[in-house]
């Protein structure tokens, strides 16, 4: 395992852990905390892939139990996250409400309605930013597969050749061949 990775998701949870006891001061500090999280789950993905090439099982085992701790500590975050910004809609549809209900107060509900436009236009961002890593993430892995696949299939045309030229067949219907498939590459 990576204990390069490990390291630093280990020290980005312990800053989202830090921007937490910020948040629950002043409040100020969400947009921190949800990229702080956003960073530490790509770190963990990337962990998880490097602990896939980890040869060695006993390593694989002991990565994928350290793996485990930190998406559960990254859960708990989140959940944590979460309920904050609940309890702060809560207290804003608390604080609209006695706004509107206490007579001759000058009432704020266009700023609340800017704030409110403004949270949904960075949840929007965050979940497109997120969708871009994902799709990143599965045209790398798809990229990697069809390298491996055109290296076996070229070893394949080599052996296929290697068995031609065994057999005795000449060299100028190994040209036809080569041509043919040239031609049909260009087909597709």
């Amino acid at each position: 395992m990576n204990a390069q990775l490990t390291a630093k998701a280990e020290r980005q949870l312990q800053a989202v852990r830090s921007d937490m006891e910020r948040l629950e001061g002043d409040g100020t500090a969400l947009q921190d905390v949800s990229a702080g999280l956003a960073t530490a789950m790509l770190t963990l993905r990337s962990l998880e892939e490097s602990l896939n090439r980890e040869t060695s099982m006993e390593k694989r085992q002991q990565g994928k139990q350290r793996i485990k701790e930190l998406r559960a500590e990254h859960q708990s975050l989140k959940d944590s996250v979460e309920r904050f910004r609940a309890k702060c809609k809560e207290s804003e549809r608390a604080t609209v409400r006695t706004a509107l209900l206490t007579p001759g107060t000058v009432r704020p509900t266009v700023a609340l309605t800017e704030a409110a436009l403004q949270e949904r236009e960075d949840s929007t961002l965050r979940y497109a930013s997120h969708q871009m890593d994902e799709y990143i993430t599965i045209g790398t892995g798809t990229l990697d597969s069809l390298r491996t696949q055109r290296g076996a299939l070229k070893s394949a045309q080599r052996r296929v050749l290697d068995v031609g030229t065994t057999l005795g067949l000449s060299q100028s219907v190994m040209r036809v061949i080569s041509r043919r498939t040239a031609q049909d590459r260009y087909i597709m």
